[in-house]
């Protein structure tokens, strides 16, 4: 054994209770410091919300621009992935990729 007393020395387990204990209490320990030291607690930032069915037409949108902005000019086939910032230099595309972007385009044709 080490130089230290038997009672610095803790067990994996004994470790990892302490700190479950302590993530669990750090949030409540945050609320209690933070309100009693004067400082205005932050209002909770709620978007208004949305219907369900705005929802579903946002997410329509969304999924069609995909295979819309991620179609090949020259060839037509879409891409299996892309990033969202819209900087995707990779070129590999599917014919499953393809076949979503084809039904995707009847669909939009369909709901106008």
């Amino acid at each position: 054994m080490s130089g230290r007393p038997r009672a610095l020395l803790l067990t994996r387990r004994e470790m990892l209770a302490t700190l479950g204990k302590t993530a669990l209490t750090f949030p409540v320990l945050t609320a209690v410091i933070g309100s009693g030291c004067g400082s205005v607690p932050n209002p909770p930032h709620s978007p208004s919300p949305i219907t369900d069915d705005q929802f579903l037409d946002n997410l329509e949108k969304a999924s069609f621009l995909f295979f819309w902005e991620q179609a090949s000019v020259a060839t037509g086939l879409v891409k299996d992935r892309a990033f969202a910032a819209g900087n995707d230099s990779r070129t590999l595309s599917s014919i499953a990729a393809t076949g979503f972007g084809l039904s995707a385009l009847c669909i939009v044709d369909q709901r106008g």
